[in-house]
């Protein structure tokens, strides 16, 4: 065999097998749809029980945290968590003082059912909860944990819910 011919044997295996890669990524990707809608309307219901709601990003960032085997509640927890820094950092000082304490009291019971029940690792609740805590309160390092929290990479690229506890807040 000459070596033209070996390389045109190699290019079209490489070839077969990427355009089986892709066919059978598409099929368990079409075999997925019913858990991925599943898991999308039970993380919408559980940020909006948390007083907000799910924009499309925050959608789309929601169904990759599930395949990245976060599950439906630390995923809710993420995203209300970023979305509280915003509200917590466009909130005004009488806002801080009245609403803010009582709304991070109600995310936060809500969060401890959620990790009472099994559905949160107790690293990332800890993580999530101390979070909400510090933010609802006009204490020394607030600010600097807010402005740590929505530094992360995604909640750089668009708002994940806009607010129902807060309704002037909008998505930045």
């Amino acid at each position: 065999m000459d070596q033209p011919t070996f390389y045109s044997l190699i290019l079209a295996a490489f070839v077969g097998a990427a355009c089986v890669f892709v066919l059978s990524k598409r099929r368990k990707d079409q075999d997925s749809d019913a858990p991925s809608n599943d898991a999308l309307t039970e993380i919408s219901a559980l940020v909006k029980h948390m007083g907000y709601d799910l924009t499309p990003f925050g959608a789309a960032v929601a169904l990759a945290s599930v395949e990245n085997g976060y599950s439906r509640a630390e995923t809710a927890s993420h995203l209300t968590v970023i979305s509280f820094a915003r509200d917590a950092k466009e909130a005004d000082a009488e806002t801080v003082l009245t609403k803010l304490p009582f709304a991070g009291a109600a995310i936060l019971r809500i969060l401890e059912k959620l990790h009472d029940e099994g559905n949160f690792r107790r690293e990332l609740w800890e993580n999530d909860a101390g979070a909400i805590a510090k933010m609802m309160l006009n204490e020394p390092g607030r600010d600097e944990l807010i402005e740590l929290v929505l530094s992360d990479e995604m909640a750089l690229k668009g708002a994940f819910a806009t607010s129902r506890l807060f309704p002037k807040s909008a998505p930045l």
